[in-house]
């Protein structure tokens, strides 16, 4: 009798350690701050050999990985933004209409339900497009526009366990204006309307080891990963009527059209962010180094942004930047968002919580990010600068 209690409370406790050895994300474990910049390694997985193993306990090793580029993204703070209210970040990108790139910027959310998105502020942008028609007068334009997505997509799902699986929808429409002699076509309005779903599905949760760039020990932490299936069907629309399909196979486009892809998405508790994402039929990955790092250092990787001004600034002008408190001595540095450094300055500002810097005058129209690091190498702020020439 005696060991048969002492069974059961044996496996009461593995039962209960069991438990307590899942990994779960929830609301209090993805701390996205509003305003950060997120620096990303692109790789190759065409020449490694790796599992992309599915189940639990498992052990994804890609630190034998060779970095081909860093890439800087940049998120700002969404809070006093009035074109889409509910949205708590946003990011500048370009969205493509097949080679046409219309510049955009992503809503995103967050809430207890989950971090999803909000909905998308174009630019107006129009385009020759006589390499398609073969006249030198015909374009395409879109006309800008605010739009909150019908409809809601959950990025992270809280909580999110190993076994979870949601499939959502939402409506996206890409406004434009088709001028083309052939057809009768002058500013002629049209739409392209996409029904886009996503079904995320946590397929693994275990271990995941990633280089660290140096000669340091791996990298290794514990994570879900979530497969993505992606479907988007896109109509496409003119005069207020279904376009015509010769003129949408000169755009090597139909009506109708279905796109279905495939990608994977690893995720830590503790990080506001991805901390490797595969993608392209699995040829290429991107990794975030510091999100696998203990978690100070995750705390550390999302900085904090500062104020300066003017923003946009011409080349070769003097940038004055405003920390809020007491800067110290150290260097500021400039990256494009590639990842390479154009520019570099040591500063020494005392006691003082500003400081002024003038940037090359030979600096290309661009956008940039850039770094104050203290005399022992550290970053303590980043911002995001808008160059013009």
């Amino acid at each position: 009798m005696q060991l048969r209690t002492l069974l059961v409370l044996l496996s009461g406790l593995l039962g209960a350690f069991q438990a307590s050895a899942q990994i779960t994300i929830n609301r209090a474990d993805f701390p996205r701050p509003a305003d950060l910049q997120d620096t990303i390694v692109l790789s190759s997985l065409a020449d490694a050999s790796f599992d992309l193993a599915e189940g639990d306990g498992q052990v994804w090793d890609f630190s034998a990985l060779q970095p081909m580029e860093t890439r800087v993204r940049v998120y700002q703070s969404a809070a006093a933004d009035t074109l889409l209210p509910n949205a708590f970040q946003k990011e500048d990108i370009n969205l493509f209409f097949q080679a046409f790139p219309i510049p955009t910027t992503l809503y995103t959310g967050l809430d207890d339900e989950g971090w999803y998105d909000v909905g998308r502020v174009t630019t107006s942008v129009k385009y020759p497009i006589a390499q398609i028609t073969g006249s030198p007068t015909d374009t395409l334009a879109f006309p800008g526009l605010v739009q909150e997505y019908p409809g809601r997509i959950n990025t992270i799902q809280f909580p999110m366990a190993f076994g979870d699986e949601w499939e959502q929808t939402h409506l996206e429409q890409t406004p434009y204006e088709l001028t083309v002699a052939a057809f009768g076509l002058n500013q002629t309005p049209g739409l392209n309307r996409r029904s886009f779903t996503e079904k995320r599905e946590v397929v693994g949760s275990g271990e995941i080891r990633l280089p660290r760039g140096t000669d340091e020990p791996q990298l290794s932490t514990e994570v879900l990963l979530v497969r993505i299936t992606t479907t988007a069907i896109d109509s496409f629309f003119l005069g207020g009527a279904p376009a015509p399909a010769p003129l949408l196979a000169a755009f090597g486009i139909s009506q109708a059209q279905v796109s279905v892809g495939v990608r994977f998405v690893f995720y830590r508790p503790g990080a506001g962010a991805p901390v490797a994402d595969i993608f392209e039929n699995n040829r290429f990955i991107t990794y975030r180094p510091r999100l696998a790092e203990p978690l100070v250092s995750v705390r550390e990787h999302f900085l904090p942004s500062v104020r300066h001004y003017p923003n946009p600034i011409a080349a070769g002008t003097p940038l004055t930047i405003e920390a809020g408190q007491p800067i110290g001595s150290g260097r500021v540095e400039v990256v494009d968002m590639q990842g390479r450094r154009v520019f570099q300055q040591d500063f020494r500002a005392a006691g003082s919580q500003s400081l002024t810097l003038d940037l090359p005058a030979n600096l290309p129209t661009g956008l940039y990010v850039y770094h104050l690091r203290n005399t022992a190498g550290q970053r303590i702020w980043a911002g995001r600068l808008q160059v013009m020439q």
